[in-house]
């Protein structure tokens, strides 16, 4: 018995070691399964995202001011009405997530202060706040006189009341500033104040010392006439082209060497002068101007012109004077409107034949070029243009007439005419697939003539002119073997030449309604040479015998 207790007891005290064993092993490895503890990252942003000052919050205010930041530099800046105190005003302001900031509550900003952002890590940032006040309009005029102590404008501010009896200063019905007459007050520089004159219209400083503008000139939205003609200016700050509502602008006689691109968002712009600058080139974006009536780079150091310049389709003067030009786009006939165009003293060895389409030239000066020949199409419209053009050119020839130069005489030789024709845009003129002209269908156009040089268009095969006042049919035409078919009914013919008499495959004449007095032998002839083929159609008793 004492040996079975014994075993018993053997095998009690093996589990019992085994159960602790299990137990250790468990606990061991527990412990080295638990993760690591992690580690809180506090977060380190410490931006002011915004800041305002609220009329709901500030009784002084009547609107809402919005500051700007410069997140870079860490400045804000914002600027209030006239005559707000700078003292007990309240900011409202927004920060980064989990960041704090001081001072808080009402603040005196008649100095600038600094505000300080703490991030949750505590890490800070400041910003610099600097808070001004709108002047009075008087006072931006004081400025004028301040940054400029040589001007001759001869202002009194201090014993003046009325502004408007100021010399140069014109106020609206309103009493606000409208117009600055400032031309030859030997200024040097404008103040960035000038920008709170938002009912300025008519801004002169022609014939001062300026050689830059301060930005804020973009905010004169109100500003209609912009003269800054003989200055020292290279370029124009990035904001004017907030002046969306500018009409003419004057850059003449400055030191500027590119058009400023911002100039392409002034598209209420009707005149545009920079002449006698130093300009080699014109942006693309010329074209986006299209309201212009008026544009004179005259003296500058143009090579070229940009086709885009066909876009102002609403150009009345264009002046390119001295410059040095080699070429014109054929873009340039498209600007139809166009009364005057002077191109002298540059160095331009061809005249686009596109310049014919421009039926509405009183005014053409092509004079000290280097022009041995000009198109045919431009003695058309130094003949028929009405009133008559004024044609100023040297003594030169004229080119070999190409084909596309004759059908432009056609327009050119027809101002008022319907055709509807337009640079590389011919509607009713039949082509080959070489781009020859193959038939004209010109009904109702009313046209007075066809050119005599028609001749050069030998691939003609249809010529149909009906319904129009031409009088006299171009002897040419005999020299074109390839025609089948000519219509001149209704027209004001009263003869027909006998050089139509060589159209041996000739099938269609119309002659009718035309007040003819005879048709020439040579024609009538035709109906038995050409094996009968050829029909004559004209009114009774005007048949041939």
């Amino acid at each position: 018995m004492k040996t079975i207790n014994s075993s018993k007891k053997n095998v009690s005290k093996i589990s019992s070691i085994i159960l602790l064993l299990t137990i250790f092993f468990i606990t061991g490895c527990s412990k080295d399964d638990e993760p690591a503890p992690v580690e809180i990252v506090k977060s380190n942003a410490k931006q002011i995202t915004s800041f305002k000052f609220l009329s709901a919050n500030n009784s002084v205010l009547s609107i809402d001011v919005t500051a700007n930041i410069d997140a870079t530099a860490k400045t804000i800046v914002a600027t209030l009405p006239v005559d707000t105190p700078l003292t007990g005003l309240i900011p409202t302001i927004d920060v980064s997530a989990k960041a704090s900031f001081n001072p808080t509550g009402s603040q005196d900003f008649t100095n600038p202060l600094i505000f300080t952002v703490v991030a949750e890590d505590r890490s800070t940032t400041n910003y610099s706040v600097t808070i001004t006040r709108e002047l009075s309009e008087k006072g931006v005029l004081q400025l004028i006189l301040d940054v400029n102590p040589d001007n001759t404008l001869g202002w009194d501010l201090q014993n003046t009341t009325d502004l408007d009896s100021l010399n140069g200063v014109t106020l609206n019905t309103q009493g606000n500033i409208s117009e600055l007459n400032l031309p030859n007050k030997n200024l040097n520089e404008l103040p960035a104040e000038i920008g709170q004159l938002t009912s300025l219209e008519i801004l002169l400083l022609g014939e001062n010392n300026l050689s830059t503008l301060p930005k804020e000139i973009g905010l004169l939205s109100s500003l209609k006439i912009l003269r800054l003609s003989v200055n020292q200016l290279t370029t124009l700050p990035n904001e004017i082209s907030q002046l969306t509502d500018l009409e003419e602008l004057y850059l003449n006689s400055n030191q500027f060497t590119i058009l400023p691109s911002e100039i392409e968002a002034l598209t209420k712009l009707i005149i545009l002068s920079i002449n006698s600058n130093q300009l080699s080139s014109i942006p693309k974006g010329i074209g986006a101007l299209s309201s212009l009536i008026n544009l004179n780079l005259n003296r500058n150091q143009l090579e070229d012109i940009p086709s885009e310049i066909g876009q102002l389709t609403n150009l009345e003067h264009l002046i390119l004077k001295n410059n040095r030009l080699t070429t014109l786009p054929q873009e340039i006939g498209l600007l139809t409107n166009l009364s005057v165009l002077n191109l002298s003293d540059n160095q331009l060895n061809s005249i686009p034949i596109e310049l014919g389409f421009l039926i509405n030239l009183n005014f053409l000066d092509i004079t000290n070029n280097n022009l041995t020949a000009i198109p045919r199409c431009l003695r058309f419209l130094e003949l028929f243009t009405a009133p008559s053009m004024d044609f100023l050119h040297d003594l030169v020839t004229f080119q070999s007439t190409s084909q596309k130069d004759a059908l432009i005489s056609i327009y050119s030789a027809n101002p008022g005419n319907a055709l509807e024709w337009g640079v590389d845009n011919f509607p009713d003129v039949d082509f080959d697939a070489n781009g020859n002209p193959t038939g004209l269908r010109l009904n109702n156009k009313n046209l007075a003539r066809l050119p005599d040089f028609i001749g050069v268009l030998t691939s003609l095969d249809i010529i149909i002119v009906n319904n129009n006042s031409i009088e006299d049919i171009p002897t040419s035409l005999g020299d074109v073997n390839t025609l089948m078919v000519l219509e001149f009914g209704n027209n004001k013919l009263a003869t027909v030449p006998s050089e139509l008499g060589q159209l041996s495959n000739l099938q269609l004449l119309n002659l009718t309604n035309n007040p003819l007095i005879n048709i020439p032998t040579e024609v009538c002839d035709l109906q038995t040479s050409n094996g009968g083929m050829l029909t004559i159609l004209t009114d009774p008793g005007e048949e041939c015998n």
